[in-house]
Formats: C-alpha cells, sequence, structure tokens
C-alpha cells in the first residue's frame, strides 16, 4: 500500500530491483520511515536490494515501533538470503521486538516459531540467542 510504505518500500518489497535503484537516484530517502517506523529495509525481499540499500545508507538495524529489526522482519518472512547479508553487514543478531501480546522475541525466536530451521541454524551460528536467554 503505497499510502503506508511509500514507493521505496514496496519496490524493495516487491523484488523490484531497477525500481529501487530508479527512486535512490531520483532522490528517495532509503532511511525514510512510515508512521510505524518501518523503513525500505524492513520491507526487503531480496539480497541485491539489500545490499543496493545498505550500500546507500540504509540503517541494518533500525527498528519499527515494536522494536522489529530488518533481520528480525527476514526472519519473520523466512528469508534467509537476506538475512544473510544482513548479518553479514552487521546486523545486530540479538535485537528484540514485542508481539502483539507484549512477549519479547529475537530473531532467533521467530525462525524457531516460523519452523525455518536454516534461518534458526544461520542465526545460532553467528551468536543469536532467544530472548529468554538475553
Amino acid at each position: 500500500d503505497l499510502s503506508v510504505f511509500g514507493p521505496l518500500s514496496v519496490a524493495a518489497a516487491g523484488g523490484h530491483k531497477e525500481c529501487v535503484e530508479l527512486l535512490i537516484a531520483s532522490g528517495a530517502n532509503v532511511t525514510a520511515k512510515n508512521g510505524y517506523g518501518s523503513t525500505p529495509l524492513h520491507s526487503v525481499s531480496t539480497k541485491e536490494i539489500a545490499e543496493l540499500l545498505i550500500s546507500n545508507g540504509a540503517d541494518i538495524n533500525a527498528k519499527i515501533n515494536d522494536g522489529t529489526s530488518p533481520l528480525i522482519a527476514a526472519a519473520m518472512r523466512g528469508n534467509k538470503d537476506v538475512a544473510e547479508i544482513l548479518i553479514a553487514k552487521g546486523a545486530k543478531v540479538n535485537l528484540k521486538s514485542k508481539t502483539v501480546t507484549g512477549e519479547d522475541k529475537t530473531a532467533l525466536d521467530w525462525a524457531t516459531d516460523q519452523s525455518h530451521m536454516d534461518l534458526f541454524n544461520l542465526i545460532s551460528k553467528h551468536g543469536g540467542k532467544k530472548a529468554k536467554e538475553l
């Protein structure tokens, strides 16, 4: 929804690399937040677009209002490719977000809850912990 997320976030979520490149070249702000605090990096669907946003100044540890980071968002969606680039570029693996019930969850918690074992292994290998362990 363009009225909520903006064209750069929508293009990033849709995997439209050429659109993302054009929007950035035209001055789109890669760190812009919507009313929920979400940035284009929270919506990104491909490793290539994540790299493009990061190389243009996207905040790798930006938090949505509930604390969700781009890595947590990738874990929620089961997107290992994006999680790999975020971790490689220095994303903090133990940031916490709040669920609607007020429970703290890390990227590792989300990977576990969504049964994404490949993500669980990746995040664990880089020091990720469950919220209860922090």
